[in-house]
């Protein structure tokens, strides 16, 4: 018979794989969708901005989000990192996208750190 307290720790072992792995793919798909943007993908494919989130899968919402993240990282690689060690999340990015300038960003960033 398995002991409970080891069974737990396996289950709680497997959440925080899966959600690293989620933490992955999300970044991947800020990357692209970025990518994606840079290029005006949308236009160039005779989309608006909310069939073409369709039509790759995602929301509007969750489009405009990555697309915003996407743009924080690229000129704030800082934040990248920040997703990845798990002290931010894309959605914070978002937020602070209209925002965050060079000279602000120390600040900006710092004030997401840790957040929920």
């Amino acid at each position: 018979m398995i002991d409970v307290r080891q069974e737990l720790r396996e289950l709680t072992q497997k959440a925080k794989d899966l959600h690293t792995k989620e933490r992955q793919i999300t970044l991947e798909s800020v990357a692209l969708v970025g990518e994606l943007e840079r290029r005006n993908a949308a236009v160039n494919m005779y989309m608006t901005s909310e069939k073409f989130a369709e039509f790759i899968g995602l929301t509007p919402n969750q489009y405009w989000k990555r697309a915003q993240a996407a743009r924080v990282i690229r000129f704030f690689p800082i934040a990248l990192e920040m997703v990845k060690v798990g002290e931010t999340q894309v959605s914070h990015l978002a937020l602070i996208s209209p925002k965050i300038t060079q000279a602000n960003a120390d600040i900006l960033l710092a004030g997401i750190k840790n957040k929920s």
